[in-house]
This record gives C-alpha cells, structure tokens and sequence, in this order.
C-alpha cells in the first residue's frame, strides 16, 4: 500500500541479496512509503560454482529496473543500493555490479558480513525502540541482546548491550557463511528432505556456531535473543535463554575427533535420539566436513 510522502526529501534503498532483492522508499520523516520484496534468487549456484549465473542475473536485473520505475514515480531524491553474500563470492561479482550501475545508475556497495551485521542491528533497534528512535529504549533491548539475522547466503549475529541512557549499544558482530540458499543447494535433496539430509544442513550450522562461540563466548550467553522478522511479520519474539540454547555438535550426539572448528564427527547418541527430525528412526551422523 503507497502513501503520499511527507514534505522534504524521499530517500530509496535496494538491498540484493541471495535470495531476495528488496526494495525500501521512506518520507522525510522516515515513514514507509513503499517496501517491496521479489524472490531472484542471485546466489544460486553460487556456493558450488563460485559464479553468478546469466539467468539469475538477468532475474535479478529486471526486478531492479521495476523497482527504479517504482522510487521514480516517488520522486526518490536518493538511492542507494547494496549487494551481500552472493555477490561477495561470487567471482563475476564485479561484473553483475557494472550491470546493476547501468539500471540504477551507480554502482552498488558490496557490503562486508561485518558491515550488513552492523546496518541490521541498527535498523531493528532504531525501528524498535534503540539508538535514533523517538520511542525510546523499547525493553527488549536494556540488558545483553543477541539479534540474528538469517539471509540466504550468510547469517548475522549480533550481540549489543545497555548504552548511555538506556538505548542499545553494539558490542560485537559476526557474520556466519550459513544461509537458506547456501544450506538448502548443498544438503536437501528430497521435498521433503530425508532426515539424514536435515541432519546434515543441522551439522554444518552447529560448526559454525561453534567456531563462532569460541571466538566469541559472549554468544552463548546472550541474554535475550530477537529474531529479524521479515517485513510483513508481526514484531519479533524475545526470550530468556540460557548457555545451552546455541548447542555445539558433541551436545547432540557427535564426538569430536580433532580440534579444529570444522571437523569430523562420530555418532555417539542411543537409538533413538530425541532430537533426530520427525520420522528418523536409524543412527545417521553427518559426513566428515573437510578443514
């Protein structure tokens, strides 16, 4: 639904991620005049191949050239557009990014997983109650926090804490190469996917979780936990947790056999463990991940 845009300046931003390319237009004061989310699916294959196909290129380029018909008809005084994981890896990023500038007009920024962890927690805190919102600290976030935001490529974690006066403060981000897309093209196979196959994409989330805790032990003790909602979705659910809310693999069955971060694993859980998926009813353990 549009609105008719307050007086003063109309800003537009274009976020082309993995799986989706979004579109966000807002007033001068910061009200949504319109926000528009198209499934392109840029990363496909990006994780197996390295490269950006033509097909979703293509996809992806025509979305962007509705959506600059879209801020036009807004009068958009500024635009921005920024690209994320797929793009990051893929080695015709460079290029896509010089058709992307011949739609919009400028080349997009590439945004780190740092950079993208950090913008996303400035714009659910703003959003809600933090740091540039005239609402206030909303409760959420007056004590340690952890906010995830899962894309299609990577996943942002982002741990923020009680500043000057109440309002939320970042304290830490990281961001994990673990994503819808990048998850579902390397492990499910089946609709639905066979339990071995969960357990698999539950394996490689779990390393890097875990290899993530030890470089940060802050994040196994957050606090409260806020989940990023998609743009329709109601307001997020917080909750208490407690150390072992974000599992490593040996809490679930699995021995380590070396150090290392990423690393092979043996089943070690009786038959038949609890927390296997609905329908699992043999000991399936993942694969040996590679270092």
């Amino acid at each position: 639904m549009t609105t008719t845009p307050a007086s003063g300046p109309v800003v537009a931003a274009v976020d082309i991620g993995t799986n989706s390319t979004n579109l966000l237009v807002v007033d001068a004061g910061g009200a949504t005049l319109e926000r528009l989310v198209t499934v392109t699916r840029l990363g496909r294959g990006v994780d197996a191949r390295g490269v950006i196909d033509d097909a979703s290129a293509t996809t992806t380029l025509r979305c962007i050239a509705g959506y600059r018909e879209v801020w036009e008809s807004f009068g958009a005084d500024r635009v921005h557009v920024v690209a994320t994981s797929a793009t990051r890896d893929a080695s015709n990023g460079s290029a896509f990014l010089d058709q992307v500038a011949s739609v919009t007009g400028s080349r997009p920024e590439v945004l780190s997983g740092e950079r993208e962890a950090a913008l996303a927690y400035r714009g659910v805190t703003a959003s809600r109650g933090g740091a540039g919102s005239p609402r206030g600290a909303d409760e959420w976030f007056r004590g340690s926090h952890l906010l995830l935001d899962i894309g299609g490529g990577s996943t942002e974690l982002v741990l923020g804490g009680a500043g000057a006066n109440g309002r939320p403060e970042l304290a830490g981000v990281h961001s994990l190469d673990v994503g819808a897309v990048r998850l579902t093209e390397r492990h499910l196979r089946g609709d639905p996917p066979r339990p071995e196959e969960l357990l698999n994409a539950i394996g490689d989330v779990h390393d890097a979780l875990e290899e993530a805790t030890l470089l940060d032990p802050r994040l196994a003790t957050p606090g409260v936990v806020v989940d990023v909602p998609a743009p329709s979705s109601p307001s997020p659910p917080s909750r208490s947790v407690s150390p072992q809310t974000i599992d490593v693999p040996s809490s679930r069955g699995w021995t380590d056999s070396d150090s290392n971060a990423r690393r092979s694993r043996t089943c070690s859980e009786p038959s038949p463990p609890s927390r296997w998926p609905t329908g699992c009813t043999t000991p399936v353990c993942p694969p040996t991940v590679p270092t």
